[in-house]
């Protein structure tokens, strides 16, 4: 059980809010990984066939061998896997998460030309980031649980995270938005421009069990003063919008992700069920953008992840300042109505569907 959002590549399909996905937290697939994301080192040793940051990385795991992979047709490296995308003969624009204004500055020479600016009509319902960026439309995000990224090699190295699109559970489709990764003590997100706010989606922990958080940039206006012009802040979810949604539901309200999908509020909610209650967007350590009485600012981040061998290894000890999040309900001494009490993020104790 997540609560997301629903971003169809070029167009947000949910009416006229971003709707919900669903993002992976399962345990790890049996081998040394976290659960989301492989937590064998990227490989360091030169490629055995030339590439332009276009040949296929194995992405995790190996001890520095060399790739023995997919030659393409560009020049060949200076020595190390994934050199720079945007190069003659490139797969991938590379661009994803530069500040921008049009398509065009987007679009290096050399590359394939495919990656948009968020500002400059790639959404159907607005610019949604209050600080425009490049991204690219569409990825796979896979079926395997794991973090996978995007413009460039499927490798922490490349600038994207593929994020499910389409309906909830939809596996095959995604949409490659800016990388931002965060520390497990609290530590600010880095990776985001501007005024955009970095959201978990994964983490990984190396071989001696340090957790990094995983996130993609999306969102993160707090006013219409946030977003450009012609459009305002849809608060309670953080994003700009060329029409703002009023709400029939309260927070705290139970609701189904029929609600969310209607606009009727903002649902966070459980994808077995679908049912849920509703929230609204936060930032983790704000002093303007906060969650009524009651709630807590939750980035979700949680206290146990998976390590060496799926052994049980801690996670983030402390929330992470400047997160996105959303209020989830307190239940420390209140009980939770039509939810489970959970201790399993940094947050503390909040309920969940």
């Amino acid at each position: 059980m997540r609560r997301g959002w629903l971003v169809a590549p070029l167009a947000l399909v949910c009416g006229a809010v971003a709707c919900s996905a669903s993002y992976d937290t399962s345990p790890a697939d049996g081998g040394s990984d976290s659960g989301n994301v492989e937590a064998g080192p990227v490989d360091t040793g030169a490629d055995t066939v030339a590439d332009t940051g276009g040949g296929v990385h194995d992405g995790g795991g190996d001890t520095g061998a060399a790739d023995t992979f997919v030659q393409d047709t560009g020049p060949a490296d200076t020595g190390t896997v994934n050199n720079d995308s945007g190069e003659a003969g490139s797969p991938y624009d590379g661009t994803t998460g530069k500040g921008c204004s049009t398509n065009a500055e987007c679009r290096p020479g050399g590359g394939p030309g495919v990656n948009v600016c968020s500002g400059a009509g790639a959404f159907a319902a607005g610019p949604l980031y209050p600080t425009p960026v490049c991204l690219l439309p569409t990825c796979n995000p896979g079926t395997d649980g794991l973090v996978h990224y995007c413009d460039g090699p499927d490798a922490p190295t490349s600038p994207g995270v593929c994020v499910p699109s389409g309906d909830v559970g939809q596996s095959g489709t995604g949409i490659c938005l800016p990388r931002c990764t965060f520390g497990s003590q609290g530590q600010s997100p880095t990776g985001c421009q501007g005024q955009d706010t970095c959201n978990l989606y994964g983490w990984s922990v190396d071989l001696t069990n340090t957790v990094t958080g995983i996130g993609f940039c999306f969102g993160g206006c707090a006013t219409n003063a946030d977003c450009a012009t012609g459009s305002v802040c849809q608060k309670d979810q953080g994003v700009c919008l060329t029409a703002g949604v009023t709400r029939t539901k309260a927070v705290g309200a139970a609701c189904t992700q029929a609600d969310l999908v209607s606009g009727a509020c903002d649902c966070f909610f459980d994808t077995a069920t679908s049912n849920g209650y509703c929230s609204q967007f936060c930032i983790v350590g704000s002093a303007t953008v906060l969650c009524p009485s009651g709630y807590a600012c939750s980035g979700q981040e949680p206290v146990s992840v998976n390590g060496a061998n799926d052994a049980a290894v801690t996670g983030f000890t402390l929330q992470n300042q400047g997160l996105a999040g959303w209020c989830l309900q307190q239940c420390v001494g209140t009980p939770c109505t039509g939810s489970t009490c959970s201790s399993a993020y940094s947050a503390g104790k909040v309920c969940e569907p």
